[in-house]
């Protein structure tokens, strides 16, 4: 189901033309692109799933929606922004703060809805994914090194930085160069 006409009228209340002035300044535009119906083209892209307002037209691989706001690089390509963190930048009047990324309190990457999403830091992000038991480290998952010993607690050294390393291969690499340099 697309927004409804009273939900986009909300919206668009809320999100008035003279807020985006800040959005386009110092930036460069493309030539005769309708800035005052932007909000408009945002809206029509967005269908309501539940509590969540979802993006509908083009996602990056990670699920985050892509929307041309008008803004240009200096060649005259177009420049995408995520379309969750217009949404947001919106709300809040203003860019994102250096190192600043949106989070989503709904865990959904194509919800644009605004009073879903807060400003935040990476490692508030990955708090936020490990506390919600949705982070994925994909080397936690293995059970195995490459060479295919199994990662138990007598074969296994963490590092200081938390990576996994096998014993039986690092064993093996430093006979191998002990052999190398006695020859």
């Amino acid at each position: 189901m697309t927004l409804t006409t009273r939900e986009a009228q909300l919206t668009l209340n809320a999100w008035t033309a003279g807020a985006l002035d800040w959005y386009y300044q110092g930036k460069l535009v493309r030539p005769g692109f309708p800035k005052d119906k932007l909000f408009e083209r945002f809206l029509s892209k967005v269908a309501i799933v539940g509590d969540c307002w979802e993006w509908q037209r083009y996602k990056n691989d990670a699920g985050y929606g892509q929307f041309h706001s008008g803004l240009i690089y200096p060649s005259g390509a177009s420049m995408q922004v995520k379309a969750h963190r217009f949404s947001l930048s919106v709300r809040l009047g203003r860019d994102f703060l250096p190192g600043m990324q949106a989070l989503h309190s709904c865990d959904n990457p194509p919800c644009v809805r605004p009073d879903h999403l807060r400003e935040g830091t990476q490692s508030e992000n990955v708090r936020d994914s490990l506390a919600r038991g949705r982070h994925v480290a994909p080397n936690a998952l293995k059970t195995c090194c490459p060479s295919g010993h199994e990662y138990t607690q007598a074969n296994t050294y963490v590092g200081p930085d938390g990576s996994r390393h096998c014993r039986e291969c690092s064993k093996a690499w430093h006979r191998a160069a002990y052999q190398c340099r006695a020859a």
